[in-house]
């Protein structure tokens, strides 16, 4: 975010991985495990401002140790 950069995980990679794998002269014997978009965010897309209610942490979290 310092940099003006922002991320979003790419879920959909699974049911393309033979192109990109292609595209990116990946080995046949490598899978991709995931993926990660990385560029420059528009703070005016409504898809940018969504905001869902989220429980705490501490309700789905158990810390051990």
């Amino acid at each position: 975010h310092a940099m003006g950069l922002g991320t979003c995980p790419i879920g959909i990679i699974h049911a393309f991985h033979d192109e990109i794998k292609e595209n990116l002269n990946i080995p046949d014997k490598k899978e991709i495990a995931a993926s990660m978009a990385v560029g420059h965010p528009d703070p005016e897309a409504s898809v940018n401002r969504a905001r869902s209610e989220r429980v705490p942490v501490s309700d789905i979290v158990k810390w051990r140790g």
